[in-house]
């Protein structure tokens, strides 16, 4: 982004409280809110209670946590910006960039949020296709449930979108910081920012199995969603971490071909250093420190961290195959 671009908040993250646990309290009254809302435009009872549960636990989960994405993530900046070679008016701007986008950002997601949650809604229900953009503003609650599909998949469309150029822009932050092969914690703190990110679209994911309870939900109703939260997944694990990996790679690679040039030109041509005192120490050293550099990770994560990812990462198809599973049970005890 140019800093001649006008560039406006995302206004996902606008929605919560700027004190100690409003994002806890904008969930509670956003879930409290679309339930009221869906129940007042449901009184022919068109709308499955799975189905209500689920817009509502969507938007309730999708704002504050993309509003913690977004705090913890200029955080990090703030933490790593000391590393970067940057000057102050460049971070300057991606620190904005980071909680601002453009108005041309604001139409292009916005018409692609569109077109999804419609392609979703007429893919559904191909007999309601036609009319479709009058009869969506009817008191019918049929049409209440299209519109509410719109409004999410805008939320989601506008935060996963934010999500994934913060993640870019992390990337682009990598491929600036300064190495350090043996002591750098900044790197960690960009691999927290991929792996919260990436939480957050799993936790999304969870939540679609209340569709699956619904009797009047198909199938076509659920997988569009949850396909277009697949590829992002995958983004923004990779992107943010990918260019420091690279850099990284080949900083120990070469760290380590300077210390074999080293080794080869202090060790003797003979088979024992016993008698060589001062030789043997310098060959020592540079052992101990190759062990050291051969033993420094190339991916800028912590074990706990890659082992509290494996668990969510299964959290969405054991929840899909409970919810299966239960359906079955309940169909044939009925």
């Amino acid at each position: 982004m140019t800093a001649s671009m006008p560039i406006y908040p995302v206004w996902v993250s606008r929605l919560v409280f700027p004190f100690r646990y409003g994002k806890l309290l904008a969930g509670m009254l956003i879930f409290i809110g679309m339930w009221v809302f869906l129940a007042l435009g449901n009184r022919d009872g068109e709308i499955g209670f799975f189905a209500e549960l689920f817009f509502a636990a969507m938007f309730a989960y999708l704002v504050p946590i993309f509003s913690l994405i977004i705090e913890r993530s200029v955080a990090t900046f703030d933490a790593i910006e000391g590393t970067l070679d940057a000057s102050r008016e460049e971070c300057a701007q991606w620190r904005r960039d980071l909680t601002h986008r453009s108005r041309r950002w604001y139409m292009a997601i916005s018409t692609f949020a569109l077109i999804m949650g419609l392609a979703n809604i007429i893919m559904a229900h191909p007999q309601q296709g036609r009319g479709l953009v009058v009869d969506i503003f009817s008191g019918n609650g049929e049409y209440m449930t299209y519109l509410v599909t719109l409004l999410l998949w805008l939320t989601m469309t506008t935060a996963i979108g934010a999500l994934i150029g913060n993640a870019q822009l992390f990337g682009r932050l990598g491929s600036r910081m300064r190495i350090d092969l043996l002591h750098c914690p900044a790197r960690l703190a960009v691999a927290q920012v991929a792996i919260m990110s990436t939480l957050s679209v799993i936790g999304a994911q969870v939540l679609f199995v209340f569709l699956i309870f619904d009797a009047r939900v198909g199938w076509l109703d659920i997988l569009p969603g949850f396909l277009t939260t697949l590829l992002p997944v995958l983004i923004l694990f990779l992107l943010p971490v990918w260019p420091l990996h690279q850099r990284l790679q080949h900083a120990k690679r070469a760290e380590l071909d300077l210390i074999n040039h080293r080794l080869e030109s202090v060790r003797p041509q003979r088979v024992t250093l016993l008698d060589d005192a001062e030789n043997l120490g310098a060959v020592t050293r540079l052992l101990q420190y190759r062990r050291e550099i051969q033993q420094a990770p190339e991916w800028p994560f912590d074990m706990p961290a890659l082992t509290r990812l494996g668990v969510y990462l299964i959290l969405p198809p054991l929840t899909w195959i409970a919810a299966a599973l239960i359906e079955n049970l309940v169909d044939k005890l009925l």
